[in-house]
């Protein structure tokens, strides 16, 4: 009978050896023995007849004892996971093996799901930027705006293009050795000046019918190139937007009368959607302190092998190349980030877990519903084709259900927070300008 003996445990890591007796290993190798006559190809002897010395002088008697281990650690690996399933993480990697006087011993690295240490989850500090008056205001008059911006009067106009206008044009870039890299269709563009691409800025001053030339260089791979933009405007509009008022509120809604009535359902509006993202705000800086906060128990020889498994991923993919270069091409830098990614997960995912078991949160079939309904909708797909998608796919199932625990488990987070208003930061809305001449974009210049 077999036989196991725990020989180390290391956080959620176990080194486990099993032990086959003489009988079974001779039991296993006839077995193997016979399935190899069936398959060996031996000239002068037909499929299944060929006589055992002959078997094991041509395969080597290395090979058959590799292919009897290779039955047995195929059978003791099914049987963990058998037994363990749901408490691994990882599939048992094999160690080691050896014979011994007939016997076999083989040596299983098993990975379980690591325990993890809550932090005091009840009594997290968190921080929300005060609302201030100014944001609804702001919020109000910018969506005023949006609706004047689509109703705005486009009026033809003569001469030379200024700030404010809206412009029908088409250009085309050249490479430094006069080749065609892109030609644009018809492009339409309002020229306003919080808007950085280069094409705008050049075009001010521009003509129907004339042509603007310029030129822009970009560092590639340490070499600078240099490409020429032949820009051609089609048509020129001045933008007449229409004064607010009441007459303007009847003209584009049927449920306002004044523009007061409509300020006020605006401003309710912006309300609603602050006290959302307040709260989606306030989950997320939970969930993220939680995992911060929170001690994994996992052993660096799973981080190891997880690493090592993403990686491996990455290059029979074709995507490691890629990643490389997010990394400026450092190996140890891309690990670092996948070894990080995995703990946040982990630290994320188990912490939720243990909660919500302590606090019994759970995520009712009702929940889930809708949540397919969203979906469903998404997906552009009925609802009851939706619920027939997840029967069938179950990690599709766990994939929703683990989304609505998390989220139910950091509302409960947020419920029992320690929640501080400080003052908004001062953010920098200026837009970065990093664009580079690609022949497949249509926004470039």
């Amino acid at each position: 009978m077999m036989e196991l003996n725990l020989i180390s445990k290391e956080r959620n890591v176990e080194i486990v050896k099993y032990f086959f007796n003489e009988n079974e290993v001779k039991e296993e190798e006839k077995r193997v023995i016979q399935a190899l006559k069936q398959k060996a190809d031996i000239p002068g002897f037909r499929k299944g007849k060929v006589p055992e010395n002959i078997l094991r002088m041509r395969l080597g008697e290395d090979y058959i004892r590799y292919s009897v281990a290779e039955k047995f650690i195929d059978k003791v690996a099914k049987e963990i996971v058998r037994e363990k399933g749901d408490d691994l993480l990882l599939n048992p990697f094999v160690q080691d093996y050896k014979f011994d006087n007939g016997k076999l011993e083989i040596e299983f690295e098993v990975h379980y799901k690591p325990e993890v240490k809550l932090p005091d989850y009840k009594n997290l500090k968190l921080e929300i930027p005060k609302s201030e008056e100014e944001n609804f205001e702001k919020y109000v008059e910018s969506r005023l705006n949006e609706l004047r911006e689509k109703n705005v009067i486009l009026e033809p106009k003569d001469g030379k293009i200024e700030l404010g206008d809206f412009v029908k044009l088409n250009y085309r870039v050249l490479n430094e050795d006069g080749k065609e890299i892109y030609k644009s269709q018809t492009l339409d563009i309002v020229v306003r000046d919080d808007d950085l691409r280069p094409i705008v800025k050049e075009i001010i001053g521009g003509e129907k019918g004339k042509e603007i030339v310029f030129e822009r260089t970009f560092e590639d791979e340490g070499k600078t190139k240099k490409f020429t933009y032949y820009v051609q405007i089609e048509e020129i509009y001045k933008r007449i937007l229409p004064d607010l008022n009441d007459e303007f509120v009847r003209t584009v809604s049927k449920e306002f009368k004044t523009l007061e009535e409509l300020r006020n359902s605006i401003r309710e509006e912006g309300e609603k959607l602050y006290e959302y993202y307040k709260k989606e705000f306030l989950i997320e800086q939970a969930l993220d302190k939680l995992a911060l906060e929170s001690e994994l128990e996992i052993s660096e020889k799973t981080m190891d092998r997880l690493v090592e498994m993403a990686i491996e991923k990455m290059k029979e993919s074709g995507e490691y190349n890629e990643q490389l270069r997010k990394f400026d091409n450092d190996d140890e830098k891309l690990k670092e980030e996948v070894r990080n990614s995995y703990l946040n997960l982990f630290k994320t995912t188990y912490s939720v877990a243990k909660i919500a078991e302590k606090e019994n949160i759970k995520v009712e079939e009702s929940e889930i519903d809708e949540a397919l309904k969203e979906l469903a909708q998404a997906w552009n797909v009925s609802f009851e084709r939706a619920k027939v998608m997840i029967k069938k796919d179950e990690r599709l199932f766990d994939d929703i259900h683990e989304d609505l625990l998390e989220s139910k488990v950091g509302e409960f987070l947020v419920e029992n927070a320690e929640i501080v208003e400080i003052e908004p930061k001062v953010e920098d809305e200026n837009r970065k300008n990093g664009e580079s001449p690609d022949e497949n974009s249509e926004s470039n210049g």
